[in-house]
């Protein structure tokens, strides 16, 4: 059980009691009693490509680029373990987001790993043969003795059931917590009974409270996530190293070919998004409308359009010239409840518009869009997969891989228009969910991409490109692996939102917010948080009703929530209907003391909100006060030279009724 030491210790120095202050504060600076408790990522820590120290205790791992082998990891050698009694820690932990270990991007998995090794004989550094697994840059630790929780994210968007070593599991919830030893992250690493569990989703766009813990007179390792059990097992950790050693800790990560963005913050309660603004996760993009356009593809475009944002097509196979001129497209795409629409705007300087009998359609100037419905990415085409093929000039739309050559274009499936632009052409397209087989929008995201061909000379495609299949050539035609992916929130987009910002102002949050395009705006909902969860609303603002002209709008909070608040905007429209904007996040009170360095040399700063003077105390091991002072806080810090010996003291911090207590070390 966490007990609140903050307390006891407030307790201990408010009476006469020294004795049970100095024996309080020997058990707290020599033992790690409190879980909670912040341990120390070392100077030297090991990173990739994708490592960052984004500060206040947190690592970013991977980055979320498919560049190939992505491993680096972060370690504690400051804050043992003995192997030889029980111990627990706990760590917020970031998976992944949504969508970033799709399987039909992910080669060979990714994960993150949680690793106990003796520092006397191993250190982490890159282990050239890191995979995705997790348990890469152990370098001379691989197949020295390590114990490994393992938390395998590869797949778990996938089509395959869970198997306990690649997770996997049509419904989207199945990654796996497994235990090796040995720095092998293959089967024959396994160890502990049992050796793995399913874990549920762990990459889901939350950061996740992971407490490791182990049991010496029952050999058990527990692994809670955000307080529920989702592993147990059995394993004499003591007899593996040998006897009673100690540990230091270390969070690896790898990727390879996923786009997992992975973060582990050593401060517990403290928290990931709070301490980088945010969350790292894309906000999926908002494709709803409630406003069908006319198809027909003028040259002025129906306004409703002006609310998505144009995508370009950066994926080219050329044979021809390479110049913008000579090929260059980008897309919008909106749906309803009847329809998804896409608006496709291609620079071409030579369009033709005939062709010989028996040219393929793929040799022709023309736009293939690809959709997978129920965003399976299976590979081959299923049923629920189609090309559609609309050849400039032509003003039809043809099925391709699903239906070889149908022309499926009428008044009551789809809906079609084209017309040249000067500089190339446009197309517009209604394609129904009917026409899909489906009854309207279903899950989450909708399989899609957005491909052109360029013919030059009238005969043979001279170049191609996709919105999403870097292949050269691409061959989404016959795989839909290589397909992106639309958002079906059930969002609206009535706004145009170019911005929404937040920052403390003498005390008070000001939030700033700017729109581009508004339809049927009503109103804007102003809601605050404490943790990001259970929102309230604060204040309402009339909207512009219909503007396509920049409209600015302020907000100010005269009673922000100590430490950090969470802001976001609901906008609601004539008939009811509502989106919900980003998150922003302010801190925006006094709490959230930051010490550093921790181990330190000469100095320390303190960092801080708490502004004015800070009375500051230092304690030895047996509650003697060796040190002393009251500093005025500066741009949010002050730096602290004690004259101290070597070892370990805490230090008391404390303003007006706020006070702080925290283990440091002088080197």
């Amino acid at each position: 059980m966490k007990k609140n030491y903050r307390s006891i210790l407030t307790k201990a120095f408010s009476t006469n009691g020294k004795l049970l202050a100095a024996i309080f504060l020997f058990f707290l600076v020599n033992y790690n009693l409190d879980a909670q408790v912040s341990g120390t990522w070392d100077s030297n820590t090991t990173n990739g490509a994708g490592y960052a120290n984004k500060g206040n205790g947190v690592i970013q791992l991977t980055d979320g680029n498919p560049d190939g082998k992505v491993s680096s990891a972060v370690r504690e050698t400051t804050s043992l373990i003995s192997s030889g009694g029980d111990f627990s820690r706990c760590y917020q932990v970031f998976f992944g987001c949504v969508k970033s270990d799709n399987i039909g991007s992910d080669a060979s998995g990714d994960g993150m790993a949680f690793t106990l090794y003796n520092p006397s004989t191993c250190t982490f550094n890159e282990n050239g043969n890191a995979g995705g697994g997790g348990l890469g840059y152990m370098d001379n630790c691989s197949g020295q003795k390590t114990l490994t929780i393992e938390f395998d994210t590869y797949s778990s968007q996938g089509n395959a059931s869970f198997d306990g070593f690649y997770g996997g599991g049509t419904s989207g919830n199945n990654d796996e917590i497994a235990l090796h030893i040995d720095g092998n992250a293959q089967d024959a690493g396994r160890a502990g009974t049992p050796s793995e569990s399913n874990a549920g989703n762990l990459d889901d766009g939350n950061e996740h409270q992971v407490c490791i813990s182990y049991k010496f007179s029952t050999k058990t390792i527990t692994v809670a996530i955000d307080g529920v059990t989702k592993f147990t097992s059995v394993y004499d950790i003591s007899s593996y190293f040998g006897g009673t050693t100690n540990l230091a800790q270390a969070w690896s990560a790898g990727q390879e070919g996923a786009t997992n963005i992975t973060m582990v913050n050593d401060g517990g309660a403290q928290g990931i998004f709070s301490q980088i603004g945010g969350t790292p996760c894309p906000v999926p993009s908002c494709n709803k409308t409630n406003t069908a356009p006319v198809i027909d593809a003028a040259a002025n475009i129906d306004a409703i359009w002006n609310a998505y944002p144009w995508t370009s097509l950066n994926n080219f196979t050329w044979t021809g010239t390479v110049s913008v001129t000579n090929l260059s497209a980008r897309y919008k795409v909106m749906f309803d409840n009847t329809n998804v629409y896409v608006l496709i705007d291609v620079t071409d300087d030579n369009v033709i518009s005939s062709y010989p009998g028996g040219t393929a359609n793929y040799n022709k100037d023309g736009v293939e869009l690809y959709m997978d419905l129920g965003d399976k990415k299976n590979g081959a085409y299923l049923a629920t997969d189609y090309q559609f093929i609309m050849v400039y000039g032509e003003n039809q739309v043809r099925e391709g891989a699903h239906n070889s050559g149908n022309v499926v274009t009428s008044p009551s499936t789809i809906s079609f228009g084209e017309t040249s632009t000067g500089t190339g052409y446009r197309m517009e397209v209604a394609i129904p969910w009917a026409s899909l087989g489906s009854a309207g929008p279903s899950g989450s995201f909708l399989g899609f991409d957005v491909g052109v061909n360029d013919d030059d000379n009238g005969t043979t495609r001279a170049n191609q490109a996709s919105a999403n299949d870097s292949g050269h050539p691409p061959t989404e035609w016959n795989d839909t692996k290589k397909f992106g992916d639309l958002s079906l929130s059930s969002c609206t987009l009535p706004i145009s939102l170019l911005s929404f910002t937040g920052k403390l102002e003498n005390n008070v949050t000001v939030l700033n917010w700017i729109t581009a395009t508004e339809i049927d705006n009503k109103e804007f909902l102003v809601e605050r948080s404490s943790n990001g969860k259970d929102w309230e609303v604060i204040g309402t603002i009339a909207g512009a009703g219909n503007s396509t002209t920049l409209n600015t709008y302020t907000y100010t909070d005269y009673a922000p929530f100590n430490g950090v608040t969470y802001y976001r905007l609901v906008q609601i429209d004539y008939n009811g209907q509502s989106s919900t904007s980003n998150v922003v996040v302010v801190q925006t009170g006094r709490e959230g003391v930051v010490i550093g360095p921790n181990p330190f040399d000469e100095s320390f700063t303190i960092r801080t909100l708490t502004k004015g003077t800070l009375d500051i105390s230092i304690y030895d091991v047996v509650g003697k006060l060796v040190y002393h002072a009251a500093k005025n806080v500066e741009d949010g810090s002050v730096t602290v030279h004690p004259e101290l010996a070597s070892g370990a003291y805490v230090v008391t911090i404390q303003s007006g009724e706020y006070q702080e207590h925290q283990r440091i070390v002088k080197r």
